[in-house]
C-alpha cells in the first residue's frame, strides 16, 4: 500500500476530478480512496492508459468498477446529516479491511 494517496471526496465535477487525478498521477501517486457517492470514479480508470497505467499500478480503496478493490472501508456509524449527533459527543469510526 503506497504511503500517500488522493481522497476524491471533496471533488466536485468531472473537469476537476479530472484534473485532480490527472495532476496526482503525474506527480507519482498510486493509492486513490474512490466510492460510488462520490461520482467522480470514472476519471482515475480513464487516466490510467494516458499514463502508462495499468488498474495493477494503482492501490484502490472502496472502488468496484475497475475490477477489483484493494481496500474496503466501513464508515460506521455514518453521520451525514446528522451532525447533532456529534454535538453529542457521538464519532464515526472507520474500519479497515485488507483484501
Amino acid at each position: 500500500m503506497p504511503l500517500l494517496g488522493l481522497g476524491t471526496f471533496r471533488l466536485q465535477g468531472q473537469e476537476d476530478s479530472y484534473n485532480a487525478v490527472d495532476a496526482a498521477l503525474t506527480a507519482g501517486y498510486r493509492a486513490f480512496d474512490t466510492a460510488a457517492v462520490y461520482h467522480n470514479e470514472a476519471q482515475l480508470g480513464c487516466l490510467l492508459p494516458k499514463h502508462g497505467l495499468s488498474r495493477e499500478d494503482v492501490f484502490i480503496t472502496r472502488h468496484l468498477g475497475l475490477g477489483y478493490i484493494d481496500l474496503y472501508l466501513i464508515h460506521w456509524p455514518g453521520t451525514q446529516g446528522h451532525t447533532h449527533l456529534l454535538e453529542q459527543g457521538f464519532y464515526y469510526q472507520t474500519m479497515w479491511f485488507w483484501i
